[in-house]
């Protein structure tokens, strides 16, 4: 059963290949507030929330009837700048912007600490990820410096810039908070614009959104998929219109090499070291997977696509 905006039911089915799933039926049901979810939860009205809110984690660990499970993953959380837009169409303008994140704050103080450094297009987890190339840790001076370099001193002459995030993303949002008053501290005025999941998704299909806050989780553990997807001017989730003819090249040539290994990685390492000096987007962190459960329930498994396989799990009484 599918009742949009409501819930899904799903029911085993008899004859699956690899035998009858332990569970009979499993009800997931569509709650946007995450503090209604973890009330639930509390309560013993669900059996499982996905992504709880980060700041009741520790919290929920506490409680004998919970059990936390908490995954370093592959995610990118990232500030995504769109480069035919002012004054993101300056080079100059968005290296001022990595340099201004506070990144060791939202690690702390948002994410307070279930997340992983990120440094590079490419997170940690996937091969030939490096983060040698990253030069822009927090540095005031040096993005004010960038700034005045970009013909933008102190702010002076920027157009107006907003920040765009999903309504609900409770990490995101206080991420923004942060980030804007850095921003403000080097002369970059930003206003914070709350989208609905929907009217996000539509905007930044159309390449629309000027400065945002977005998360990418490659379902294939290659570089190469993860670069095409997001890099690659033809792709069609290039919403930052990001544009390297190198990089365009290279991705294209990689995708599918037949040659060595070693060309294969090397390419991939000089990706990052371009992509990361052209700035098109800001890498925050790579927040955990996070899930909470019912001290009764067993049997999760964590994927690398972060779907959940209902087929695995139990539940006892």
């Amino acid at each position: 059963e599918y009742v949009a905006g409501d819930r899904i039911v799903l029911k085993a089915w008899d004859a699956y290949p690899a035998g009858r799933a332990k569970l009979d039926k499993v009800i997931i049901k569509v709650i946007p507030d995450a503090a209604q979810r973890v009330l639930l939860l509390k309560r013993g009205e669900v059996d499982m929330i996905m992504v709880p809110p980060i700041k009741d984690l520790a919290d929920l660990a506490k409680d004998p009837n919970i059990k936390v499970v908490s995954v370093p993953s592959n995610d990118n959380r990232m500030v995504e700048m769109n480069n035919a837009i002012a004054p993101f169409d300056n080079k100059l303008v968005r290296q001022a912007v990595a340099y201004a994140v506070p990144y060791d704050t939202l690690l702390k103080e948002v994410w307070m600490g279930y997340a992983q450094p990120l440094r590079s297009p490419i997170a940690s987890g996937t091969p030939t990820s490096d983060f040698s190339f990253w030069k822009y840790n927090t540095d005031l001076e040096k993005a004010k410096a960038k700034l005045a370099e970009a013909g933008f001193p102190n702010g002076e002459g920027l157009p107006p810039i907003k920040f765009s995030i999903r309504i609900g993303a409770e990490e995101d949002e206080r991420a923004a908070v942060f980030i804007q008053d850095a921003l403000a501290k080097i002369g970059m005025k930003v206003d914070i614009e709350k989208l609905a999941f929907a009217a996000f998704q539509e905007q930044e299909a159309k390449r629309s959104l000027q400065f945002w806050i977005d998360t990418w989780l490659s379902w294939v553990n290659d570089p190469y998929y993860h670069l095409s997807w997001i890099y690659s001017s033809t792709s069609p989730l290039v919403y930052t219109n990001y544009k390297n003819e190198e990089v365009d090249s290279l991705i294209t040539k990689f995708t599918l090499w037949g040659g060595s290994q070693e060309e294969r990685d090397a390419a991939s390492r000089r990706i990052q070291e371009l992509i990361v000096d052209d700035a098109p987007i800001v890498y925050l962190l790579a927040p955990n997977f996070n899930v909470a459960m019912r001290s009764n329930v067993s049997g999760y498994v964590y994927f690398n696509d972060e779907l959940n396989r209902y087929y695995y799990m139990d539940k006892s009484q």
